[in-house]
Protein backbone atom coordinates (compact mmCIF):
# COMPACT_ATOMS: atom_id res chain seq x y z
CA UNK A 1 0.00 0.00 0.00
CA UNK A 2 1.43 3.39 -1.06
CA UNK A 3 2.39 5.62 2.04
CA UNK A 4 -0.35 8.68 2.11
CA UNK A 5 0.63 11.70 1.03
CA UNK A 6 1.03 14.33 4.15
CA UNK A 7 -2.18 17.53 4.65
CA UNK A 8 -2.60 19.96 7.05
CA UNK A 9 -6.30 20.82 7.78
CA UNK A 10 -7.76 24.31 8.43
CA UNK A 11 -11.24 23.87 9.37
CA UNK A 12 -13.15 27.29 8.74
CA UNK A 13 -16.51 26.85 10.75
CA UNK A 14 -18.15 29.76 11.36
CA UNK A 15 -14.94 32.31 11.13
CA UNK A 16 -14.22 33.03 7.63
CA UNK A 17 -11.11 36.05 7.53
CA UNK A 18 -8.01 36.07 6.42
CA UNK A 19 -6.48 38.44 9.32
CA UNK A 20 -6.58 37.57 13.29
CA UNK A 21 -6.98 34.03 12.85
CA UNK A 22 -4.68 31.51 15.25
CA UNK A 23 -5.67 28.48 13.60
CA UNK A 24 -4.49 30.14 10.08
CA UNK A 25 -1.45 31.71 11.76
CA UNK A 26 -0.49 28.04 13.58
CA UNK A 27 -1.07 26.07 10.41
CA UNK A 28 1.21 28.39 8.40
CA UNK A 29 4.01 28.38 10.92
CA UNK A 30 3.72 24.84 11.27
CA UNK A 31 4.02 23.97 7.47
CA UNK A 32 1.92 22.19 4.88
CA UNK A 33 0.63 20.80 2.25
CA UNK A 34 -2.82 23.00 3.34
CA UNK A 35 -6.22 22.52 2.75
CA UNK A 36 -8.83 25.50 3.64
CA UNK A 37 -11.82 23.49 4.59
CA UNK A 38 -15.65 24.44 4.80
CA UNK A 39 -18.26 22.12 5.28
CA UNK A 40 -21.77 23.02 4.15
CA UNK A 41 -23.30 20.07 6.96
CA UNK A 42 -26.64 18.40 5.83
CA UNK A 43 -27.60 18.39 9.29
CA UNK A 44 -26.68 22.13 10.02
CA UNK A 45 -28.67 23.14 7.15
CA UNK A 46 -31.34 20.85 7.98
CA UNK A 47 -31.49 22.52 11.49
CA UNK A 48 -34.64 25.22 12.18
CA UNK A 49 -31.98 28.07 13.07
CA UNK A 50 -30.05 27.46 9.75
CA UNK A 51 -31.85 29.74 6.79
CA UNK A 52 -31.17 30.75 3.07
CA UNK A 53 -29.23 34.28 4.19
CA UNK A 54 -27.37 32.07 6.13
CA UNK A 55 -26.03 29.95 3.15
CA UNK A 56 -25.65 33.19 1.00
CA UNK A 57 -23.70 35.21 4.00
CA UNK A 58 -21.39 32.23 4.05
CA UNK A 59 -21.08 32.16 0.67
CA UNK A 60 -19.98 35.22 -0.14
CA UNK A 61 -17.78 35.58 2.72
CA UNK A 62 -15.57 32.34 1.51
CA UNK A 63 -15.59 34.30 -2.20
CA UNK A 64 -14.18 37.12 -0.63
CA UNK A 65 -10.99 35.06 0.78
CA UNK A 66 -10.21 33.49 -2.38
CA UNK A 67 -10.69 37.37 -4.75
CA UNK A 68 -8.55 38.65 -1.51
CA UNK A 69 -5.78 35.48 -2.72
CA UNK A 70 -5.86 36.56 -5.81
CA UNK A 71 -5.15 40.15 -5.67
CA UNK A 72 -1.94 38.91 -3.45
CA UNK A 73 -1.20 36.20 -6.19
CA UNK A 74 -0.93 38.97 -8.94
CA UNK A 75 1.36 40.86 -6.31
CA UNK A 76 3.57 37.88 -5.96
CA UNK A 77 3.08 37.61 -2.14
CA UNK A 78 1.50 34.46 -2.19
CA UNK A 79 1.81 31.17 -4.72
CA UNK A 80 -0.40 30.64 -6.73
CA UNK A 81 -3.16 27.77 -6.40
CA UNK A 82 -4.94 29.44 -2.47
CA UNK A 83 -8.68 28.27 -2.84
CA UNK A 84 -11.02 27.69 -0.26
CA UNK A 85 -12.40 24.37 -0.74
CA UNK A 86 -16.25 24.31 0.44
CA UNK A 87 -17.97 20.61 0.12
CA UNK A 88 -21.25 19.66 1.02
CA UNK A 89 -21.29 16.90 3.80
CA UNK A 90 -21.12 16.75 7.47
CA UNK A 91 -18.11 17.21 9.04
CA UNK A 92 -17.19 13.21 10.34
CA UNK A 93 -17.74 12.11 6.80
CA UNK A 94 -15.16 14.29 5.44
CA UNK A 95 -12.39 13.63 7.72
CA UNK A 96 -12.82 9.82 7.56
CA UNK A 97 -12.47 10.63 3.73
CA UNK A 98 -9.41 12.46 4.11
CA UNK A 99 -7.93 10.55 6.64
CA UNK A 100 -8.25 7.59 4.11
CA UNK A 101 -6.16 9.62 1.20
CA UNK A 102 -3.42 11.71 3.55
CA UNK A 103 -1.84 11.40 6.87
CA UNK A 104 -3.50 14.21 8.70
CA UNK A 105 -0.70 16.26 10.37
CA UNK A 106 -3.00 18.09 12.56
CA UNK A 107 -6.14 19.90 11.98
CA UNK A 108 -6.60 23.20 13.05
CA UNK A 109 -9.74 25.50 13.72
CA UNK A 110 -11.44 27.59 16.41
CA UNK A 111 -13.67 26.44 19.25
CA UNK A 112 -16.88 26.85 17.78
CA UNK A 113 -19.86 27.82 20.30
CA UNK A 114 -22.92 27.30 18.74
CA UNK A 115 -25.94 25.16 19.20
CA UNK A 116 -26.16 21.45 20.94
CA UNK A 117 -26.14 19.35 17.51
CA UNK A 118 -22.42 21.25 16.45
CA UNK A 119 -21.30 20.45 20.24
CA UNK A 120 -22.55 16.71 20.05
CA UNK A 121 -20.49 16.67 16.90
CA UNK A 122 -17.60 17.49 18.47
CA UNK A 123 -17.45 15.47 20.79
CA UNK A 124 -17.40 12.79 18.05
CA UNK A 125 -15.31 14.35 16.16
CA UNK A 126 -12.57 14.72 19.16
CA UNK A 127 -12.97 10.41 19.65
CA UNK A 128 -12.40 10.12 16.17
CA UNK A 129 -9.05 12.70 15.79
CA UNK A 130 -7.86 10.46 18.74
CA UNK A 131 -8.57 7.13 17.67
CA UNK A 132 -6.72 8.15 14.46
CA UNK A 133 -3.86 9.68 16.07
CA UNK A 134 -4.52 13.28 14.22
CA UNK A 135 -3.93 16.41 16.51
CA UNK A 136 -6.86 18.78 16.58
CA UNK A 137 -5.30 22.34 17.57
CA UNK A 138 -8.75 24.33 18.89
CA UNK A 139 -8.09 27.94 19.62
CA UNK A 140 -10.38 30.12 21.45
CA UNK A 141 -12.25 32.59 19.59
CA UNK A 142 -13.66 34.77 22.23
CA UNK A 143 -15.07 34.77 25.68
CA UNK A 144 -17.07 31.84 25.48
CA UNK A 145 -15.26 28.39 26.61
CA UNK A 146 -17.44 25.28 25.78
CA UNK A 147 -17.92 22.95 28.18
CA UNK A 148 -17.78 24.95 31.06
CA UNK A 149 -19.59 24.26 34.69
CA UNK A 150 -19.12 27.29 36.47
CA UNK A 151 -17.87 30.34 36.08
CA UNK A 152 -14.64 30.47 37.92
CA UNK A 153 -11.78 32.34 36.78
CA UNK A 154 -13.77 33.20 33.65
CA UNK A 155 -13.40 36.60 34.47
CA UNK A 156 -9.43 36.48 34.61
CA UNK A 157 -9.46 34.29 31.35
CA UNK A 158 -11.53 36.64 29.33
CA UNK A 159 -9.28 39.58 29.90
CA UNK A 160 -6.25 37.48 29.52
CA UNK A 161 -7.73 36.34 25.82
CA UNK A 162 -8.66 39.92 24.92
CA UNK A 163 -5.80 41.78 25.73
CA UNK A 164 -3.49 39.09 23.72
CA UNK A 165 -1.76 40.35 20.62
CA UNK A 166 -4.12 39.10 17.16
CA UNK A 167 -2.40 36.33 15.09
CA UNK A 168 -1.80 37.41 11.87
CA UNK A 169 -0.71 34.11 9.10
CA UNK A 170 2.00 34.47 6.65
CA UNK A 171 0.36 33.97 3.83
CA UNK A 172 4.06 33.94 1.98
CA UNK A 173 3.96 30.12 3.61
CA UNK A 174 0.66 28.97 2.28
CA UNK A 175 0.83 25.78 0.43
CA UNK A 176 -2.04 25.01 -1.40
CA UNK A 177 -3.06 20.77 -1.56
CA UNK A 178 -3.33 19.71 -5.35
CA UNK A 179 -6.93 19.65 -5.78
CA UNK A 180 -7.06 16.45 -7.40
CA UNK A 181 -5.66 14.85 -4.79
CA UNK A 182 -8.70 15.03 -2.83
CA UNK A 183 -11.23 13.34 -4.68
CA UNK A 184 -14.04 14.48 -3.28
CA UNK A 185 -17.23 12.44 -4.25
CA UNK A 186 -19.28 14.47 -6.86
CA UNK A 187 -22.48 14.74 -4.73
CA UNK A 188 -20.15 16.82 -2.32
CA UNK A 189 -19.34 18.99 -4.46
CA UNK A 190 -22.84 20.32 -5.16
CA UNK A 191 -22.97 22.89 -3.12
CA UNK A 192 -26.42 24.44 -1.49
CA UNK A 193 -27.97 26.81 -3.47
CA UNK A 194 -29.79 29.96 -1.20
CA UNK A 195 -33.54 29.79 -1.33
CA UNK A 196 -33.28 33.64 -0.14
CA UNK A 197 -32.49 36.87 -2.27
CA UNK A 198 -28.84 37.82 -0.41
CA UNK A 199 -29.44 40.77 -1.76
CA UNK A 200 -32.02 41.97 0.47
CA UNK A 201 -29.56 41.46 3.58
CA UNK A 202 -26.13 43.03 4.81
CA UNK A 203 -23.24 41.15 2.57
CA UNK A 204 -20.84 38.47 3.47
CA UNK A 205 -17.17 39.00 3.45
CA UNK A 206 -14.19 40.35 5.49
CA UNK A 207 -13.93 43.30 3.46
CA UNK A 208 -17.55 44.41 3.71
CA UNK A 209 -17.66 43.85 7.65
CA UNK A 210 -14.23 46.11 8.18
CA UNK A 211 -16.53 48.47 5.91
CA UNK A 212 -19.28 48.56 7.98
CA UNK A 213 -17.24 49.02 11.02
CA UNK A 214 -16.16 51.64 9.91
CA UNK A 215 -19.20 53.46 8.89
CA UNK A 216 -20.13 52.38 12.51
CA UNK A 217 -17.50 53.72 14.76
CA UNK A 218 -17.29 57.26 12.20
CA UNK A 219 -20.73 57.93 10.95
CA UNK A 220 -23.02 56.58 12.77
CA UNK A 221 -22.56 56.99 16.56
Amino acid sequence: MAERPPLRVIWLKRDLRLRDHAPLAEAMRLGGPHLLLYCFEPTDLAHPSTSGRHVAFVQQGLADMDAQWGAWVEKGEMRPGASTSPVHADAGEVFRHLNERFRLLGVHSYCESGLRHTYDRDLALARFFEEAGVPWHEHQRDGVKRGRRDRTGWREGWFAHMEAPQEHPEWSRFDPVDPQQLAWPEAWRRLPVPNEDPQRFQPGGERKAHAYLETFVTDRI
